[in-house]
């Protein structure tokens, strides 16, 4: 079916507005958050949005487009939203990876969720990138055998707890030994990581130069360099299943 126009996308938005109504009549101490619908139709995603915009009752919207291309998606996003109260959140759904996040917060999206760290450590990765500095390697892969005898931080200059206490040659081991705390502690470090990306673009807003540094930031890591999302959409296994099988080759 297409999806720029068509009776399906009409259909779509009409039944959403009417569950929409149906839910903000039984609720009474809940935020309720909407979602935008109209996929790639200019005309049903103005609908939806207009709809949504015009019921006190809508918290915060959701965009939840999440079968659609990263450059779709933000097309939408940016359509819908210009017509969308800016006082009220408004959430990207699959919007985690960074290049990603920064993205859609350049497109006026406020929320994304923190599914990307724990995508990384299903990887048997410890992420290194930073949204300011000059270094190049977004990850680092702790699989590799030469981390066996290498016994230094996960990735030098991190205040993580699995840092400051742990190095590379033991989180090896963990792996290899398909430990579940090689999991834990790589989502510690992963999720540091994370936190710290999102403050340093908080910082970036405030001083209004976050278009510039976004755009330094994904030309110093290159494309293709937060692909584990869609890495773990298709695999079958993780390093707490001990199964024998590398997740990074």
């Amino acid at each position: 079916p297409s999806l720029t126009h068509g009776k399906r996308i009409a259909k779509s938005v009409a039944r959403s507005t009417q569950w929409l109504d149906e839910t903000l009549a039984g609720v009474t101490q809940a935020a309720v958050f909407a979602p935008v619908m109209g996929s790639l139709s200019p005309e049903q995603r103005d609908i939806s949005a207009r709809a949504l915009a015009a019921r006190d009752g809508v918290a915060g919207y959701v965009l939840n487009d999440v079968t659609l291309s990263a450059d779709d998606r933000l097309w939408a996003a940016q359509r819908s939203l210009a017509l969308l109260d800016s006082g009220k959140p408004r959430y990207m759904a699959g919007a985690s990876a960074p290049d990603m996040a920064l993205r859609a917060v350049l497109s006026g999206v406020d929320l994304v969720d923190s599914s990307y760290a724990y995508a990384v450590t299903e990887q048997g990765l410890a992420s290194a990138y930073v949204l300011g500095g000059t270094g190049t390697a977004a990850h680092v892969d702790l699989w590799q055998d030469e981390m066996a005898a290498d016994f230094g931080p996960l990735v030098p200059g991190c205040t993580c707890m699995a840092c400051r206490l742990h190095h590379r040659a033991y989180l090896n081991h963990l792996l290899c030994a398909r430990e579940m705390l090689a999991t834990v502690l790589l989502q510690v470090h992963n999720l540091h990581c994370f936190q710290r990306f999102f403050a340093d673009m908080r910082d970036s807003l405030a001083r209004g130069s976050l278009a510039t540094d976004a755009a330094r930031f994904i030309e110093r890591y290159g494309s293709g360099a937060f692909g584990e999302l869609s890495q773990l959409a298709v695999q079958v296994s993780s390093p707490t299943t001990k199964i024998q099988r590398r997740r990074h080759a």
